[in-house]
């Protein structure tokens, strides 16, 4: 019994539900409450078109003050990395010095790389750092690539 207790709080520690995208967390200092991809819904995986830009919304509690940030948002399809473009600057788009044991919001906006393959499946890493290099925030999608005339259609038929 105690073995199926650990293993139950394992999956739930390293596979985190939570906003509109079901996310791992790979390693955060902090913890993230939520996660929230503008256009995913919480199935897997999260679709993204190629070139859209989208907004990222994360929600997260820190446990100790950070006073600058850095980020880096990766996308993975096929055994090659890409680097999204993200504005604004992490200080900008939360507050600086990070707040401790409060709930703190951090939103962006990310810009897909239009050299992509397209209907292919893959990651989303995006990671928050502070000036000491630790990761405050870091968390994992699986995503899968469209075209925009797919996310076109799509909107067209269901809106």
């Amino acid at each position: 019994m105690a073995m199926k207790k650990l293993i139950i709080f394992l999956l739930a520690v390293t596979f985190v539900c939570g906003g509109n995208v079901i996310f791992e967390d790979c390693g955060s200092a902090y913890e993230i409450e939520t996660v929230d991809i503008e256009g995913c819904e919480r199935t897997v995986p999260c679709h993204i078109s190629i070139g859209a830009k989208t907004n990222v919304t994360v929600t997260y509690t820190a446990g100790f003050v950070s006073h600058a940030l850095s980020q880096l948002a990766v996308v993975t399809l096929n055994s090659v990395q890409r680097e999204t473009v993200v504005s604004p600057r992490a200080c900008e788009a939360t507050w600086c010095p990070v707040q401790t044991h409060n709930i703190n919001l951090y939103r962006a906006r990310m810009e897909m790389p239009t050299n992509l393959a397209l209907n292919s499946r893959g990651t989303l890493n995006w990671s928050i750092t502070n000036e000491f290099a630790k990761r405050l925030v870091c968390f994992t999608v699986t995503i899968q690539t469209r075209s925009p005339l797919n996310e076109y259609l799509k909107n067209l038929i269901f809106d």
